[in-house]
């Protein structure tokens, strides 16, 4: 009898199925125990399993324990293709042949080093001209560049370059990093110092003395060809002939009079006349130069005779004046200052307008002597 009974509950546990549970205590943060102890929660895992009556296949069971996460992508506008730089297009029939170079090219970068620098310049024997005019002067005066570097080709066709001149194009935004033009090429630095003087030049040799601002010396320059001066000699310490400034201050002047460069004191009596007149002018004076600089005359440049003899005109910088060499040899030979007298509270002129004013002044007298003398 007893072994029925048990017999029978054994069968009756063995229907039953058996509530999987799960316990969230670890997973729920809880500061003070004692308040969650009589609510500790039990979730039912196979809850849908128990009251369907049925138990799931391994196939529902393991699509359910996984979850599938989608990753949202936003619609991005796709990139179009990079377009190569189409350098094959066809050849006019006036237009030159040309190489086109990318705007990082280095064969530019590596010429403009050795035209910008004034020792780079005078050991590659090489001088950059920046635009059109600067560029048919000198054709004019038979230089003939050796590279030209442009932007755009009607900038190059009015020149009538020769056939074995290299020429680059190049873009726009290249050339401004080296230039302001838009043409820039580049020459081999001619010899200027035997060029034979103007026609109708008059005895005027004009020397510049530690003139050292690119500009003025352009500006004087200019100034010596517009009159028509025999030469000019350029001291040491004066600012490089062939610097870019120089070269566009002068606008074209220095292939049109015989130019010699670092030139010293002691070579200046052998190039000039003993009997040439030696007239001076210079506004910034040194206390060491002023002793000596006191002992010449000073006279204003329209009381003057000019046209005596061969007329020597020694010009000295704005900021530094004549040297001390300088002022000896003009002491030897008996300078004579010149002055051109200012008013309404002006106490000096620029280098440049000041050569202008005295050597047309010049000018007048000879061409007036040569229209007497006829």
């Amino acid at each position: 009898m007893l072994r029925n009974i048990v017999h029978l509950s054994l069968r009756s546990f063995h229907s039953v199925e058996i509530l999987k549970t799960i316990n969230l205590k670890p997973a729920i943060p809880c500061r003070y125990s004692t308040k969650w102890s009589s609510r500790r929660p039990v979730a039912i895992v196979n809850e849908d399993e128990l009251f369907d009556g049925r138990k799931p296949t391994v196939t529902e069971s393991r699509t359910k324990r996984q979850k599938v996460y989608t990753y949202k992508t936003r619609n991005h506008r796709p990139k179009a293709p990079e377009k190569k730089r189409d350098t094959s297009k066809e050849k006019a029939d006036d237009e030159p042949m040309y190489t086109a170079l990318e705007a990082d090219s280095k064969i530019m970068s590596s010429l403009m080093l050795k035209t910008k620098t004034s020792k780079l310049r005078g050991k590659n024997s090489l001088m950059l001209l920046e635009g059109f005019r600067l560029i048919k002067d000198a054709m004019e005066a038979k230089v003939v560049p050796k590279i030209v570097f442009f932007s755009r080709v009607s900038d190059i066709l009015p020149l009538s370059l020769p056939d074995d001149v290299k020429l680059y194009k190049i873009p726009y935004r290249t050339i401004q990093l080296w230039s302001n033009l838009t043409t820039s090429p580049i020459f081999d630095i001619p010899d200027i110092k035997d060029k034979e003087p103007p026609i109708d030049a008059i005895p005027l040799t004009i020397i510049c003395d530690n003139i050292r601002e690119p500009g003025n010396l352009g500006t004087i320059i200019r100034a010596a060809a517009a009159v028509g001066c025999e030469r000019l000699l350029l001291m040491k310490g004066c600012v490089d002939l062939w610097d870019p400034k120089v070269l566009r201050s002068a606008v074209g002047a220095h292939f049109r009079l015989p130019i010699s460069k670092n030139l010293s004191w002691n070579e200046i009596p052998s190039l000039i006349k003993e009997e040439a007149k030696i007239f001076l002018a210079d506004n910034n004076i040194t206390s060491v130069v002023n002793k000596i600089m006191s002992q010449f005359p000073v006279v204003p440049y329209y009381t003057l005779d000019f046209t005596k003899r061969e007329a020597i005109f020694v010009i000295g910088g704005e900021t530094e004046g004549v040297s001390l060499n300088a002022c000896k040899f003009l002491r030897d030979r008996n300078c004579t200052r010149v002055n051109v007298p200012l008013t309404n509270g002006v106490d000096s002129l620029n280098v440049g307008v000041a050569v202008g004013i005295v050597t047309f002044e010049m000018r007048k007298q000879f061409t007036t002597r040569n229209i007497d003398d006829e």
